[in-house]
């Protein structure tokens, strides 16, 4: 919903979810938006968030984060050298580790950090954009 960058809502996904729904609703059916991820993002070896809230911090390239061993990314391995999967473990790497404790707790384990060009700290920065992407998804779904 907000990949191209923070407050930069995909409003063509959002139709589109929005009559994925409804089609559901013709067919009896209820839909129930889980709006969970698995170790932070696809960029840090799980999925969710996209790749702008990594790179706040990281300010880096998509696969250095796996070069450097902060991540095991399964789409950095080409044929038979890919690894059994290792998603849970990434929950124990540092990017993982890092983007859980700045979301939850950034104000109190990274007191004064701002994120470059505002006067917001990573945790009132992240949880801002991530409560407008549930906010935009309910508009859309609202009625």
């Amino acid at each position: 919903v907000m990949h191209e960058g923070p407050g930069m809502i995909d409003e063509a996904y959002l139709v589109y979810l929005t009559k994925l729904v409804d089609i559901a609703s013709d067919f009896g059916l209820y839909i129930l938006i889980d709006p969970h991820q698995d170790v932070w993002s696809r960029f840090s070896g799980g999925d969710g968030a996209p790749f702008w809230t990594l790179d706040l911090l990281f300010k880096t390239d998509d696969f250095t984060l796996h070069d450097t061993g902060c991540a095991v990314l399964h789409q950095c391995h080409i044929g038979s050298d890919t690894p059994r999967m290792l998603w849970p473990t990434n929950y124990f790497k540092l990017v993982t580790a890092t983007m859980f404790t700045l979301f939850f707790a950034g104000d109190y384990f990274a007191p004064g950090q701002t994120v470059d060009g505002t006067s917001e700290s990573f945790q009132q920065f992240l949880q801002r954009h991530y409560f407008g992407y549930l906010d935009a998804v309910a508009e859309s779904l609202k009625d």
